[in-house]
């Protein structure tokens, strides 16, 4: 089980799991630096987590109107991991419901759940291609809403040269 953060810029609580899962391409990706010569058949790491948990409280910002939470998410994961010896591939999916308490109690606990999908190449000719598609869909509408989160991000680079680099984000966290 993870441990609880307490930062209140971080609304959908998946930013420390992301940040996590960037560093193991990362480190995936320094391990295709120096392949192996006998590499020919594709090494394949696959990693299910079924039914994970995770608690996390968010403190409140009073300027944005939001009155801290805790959130109590449960979900599916799935991690695969190709290297060919000349190139690494991951793809991370996950699905997950999340159960909103606030720490005021005017507020009504809700429910809520999303998806979140990653792939990640890195090629022959060292072209790195990313892209994430993660989407929280809350229970309700309205102003107060702070959780209806829509992001895509696209990247490519070759080299050092950035061939593509997009980001789309409708209805983003507050950042008061």
């Amino acid at each position: 089980m993870r441990q609880p953060l307490a930062d209140p810029q971080n609304r959908g609580g998946r930013k420390p799991f992301r940040y996590s899962l960037v560093a193991a391409i990362v480190i995936a990706a320094a391990f295709w630096i120096a392949p192996p010569a006998h590499a020919a058949t594709p090494e394949i790491t696959r990693e299910i987590r079924h039914a994970f948990s995770l608690v996390q409280h968010f403190d409140p910002m009073p300027e944005c109107g939001f009155p801290g939470v805790t959130e109590y998410a449960t979900g599916n994961d799935h991690l695969v991991i190709v290297d060919q010896g000349d190139s690494v591939h991951v793809t991370f999916g996950e699905t997950f419901r999340i159960l909103v308490v606030y720490d005021d109690p005017a507020w009504p606990t809700e429910e809520r759940q999303g998806t979140d999908a990653l792939h990640f190449n890195l090629t022959k000719g060292d072209t790195v291609t990313f892209s994430e598609s993660f989407h929280d869909f809350a229970s309700r509408d309205g102003s107060k809403n702070f959780f209806k989160v829509d992001y895509f991000r696209t990247f490519v680079s070759t080299g050092d040269e950035v061939r593509v680099d997009r980001e789309f984000v409708r209805n983003p966290p507050p950042s008061c």
